[in-house]
C-alpha cells in the first residue's frame, strides 16, 4: 500500500479521515509508518470508513491491496 499515491486525498475526499489526521500521516518518515498510522486511525473511524478505505485504494489505483484484502488473490492463484 502506498500512501504517497493519491490514498490520503481520497480518504479526506471521502470524509475518512480530517486533514488534521492526514498531515499526521504525512508526518511520519517512512512509508511503513505511514501505513501503520493508517490503520491505527482506520480502528477509530467510522463505521463505514472501512469501505470508504477500500474505495479510496481502488480510486487510487491499489486494486491489488483491496485484491489481497478481500482474498481474491487466493481465488487467482488457485487458477494456475
Amino acid at each position: 500500500m502506498d500512501a504517497d499515491f493519491g490514498l490520503l486525498d481520497h480518504l479526506v475526499t471521502k470524509n475518512v479521515f480530517l486533514p488534521e489526521v492526514i498531515n499526521e500521516i504525512r508526518a511520519e518518515k517512512t512509508q511503513t509508518q505511514q501505513v501503520e498510522k493508517i490503520l491505527f486511525h482506520l480502528r477509530y473511524a467510522y463505521e463505514d470508513s472501512y469501505n470508504s478505505f477500500l474505495d479510496a485504494l481502488h480510486d487510487s489505483n491499489q486494486t491489488h491491496v483491496v485484491n489481497f484484502i478481500n482474498g481474491t488473490h487466493i481465488q487467482l492463484y488457485c487458477k494456475l
